[in-house]
C-alpha cells in the first residue's frame, strides 16, 4: 500500500515565519524543499499537514525531473488501473479512449 491522496513536491510557504526572510533564505529553502515530495500539502493550513513521502538526492544533476516523476506516481497509477479495468469489462471504444487521453495528460505532467 501507499500513502493515499495527491503528492506534490515542496515549497517555500509565505508564514508568519518565512515572512521576514531574505530573498536569498527563501531561494536556498526553496531549493531544499523542492528536493521533497509530500502527501497533504496545503497551504490553507501552512504546510502543517503535509506528510514526507520522500527526498530525492539534489546532487543528482536530474533531480528534478525525478522528483517530478515520483510526485507523479499516484496519478499514474490510477489512470493505470483506470486503464486496464476498462480493458477487462470490455468498454467501449469511447469510454476507453477517454482514459487513454486521460492517461497521456498524466505522463505529460509527470515527464514536466
Amino acid at each position: 500500500m501507499y500513502t493515499k491522496g495527491e503528492w506534490k513536491r515542496g515549497k517555500t510557504l509565505l508564514t508568519q515565519q518565512t515572512a521576514s526572510w531574505t530573498r536569498e533564505q527563501r531561494k536556498a529553502n526553496d531549493g531544499i524543499e523542492e528536493s521533497m515530495i509530500f502527501s497533504n500539502f496545503s497551504q490553507q493550513d501552512q504546510g502543517k499537514s503535509r506528510q514526507l513521502i520522500c527526498t530525492v538526492a539534489r546532487e543528482n544533476y536530474d533531480y528534478e525531473a525525478n522528483a517530478q516523476l515520483i510526485a507523479s506516481a499516484p496519478e499514474l497509477l490510477e489512470a493505470y488501473k483506470d486503464l486496464v479495468k476498462a480493458h477487462k469489462t470490455k468498454m467501449g471504444k469511447s469510454a476507453v479512449q477517454l482514459r487513454i487521453d486521460l492517461a497521456k495528460q498524466v505522463i505529460k505532467k509527470a515527464e514536466g
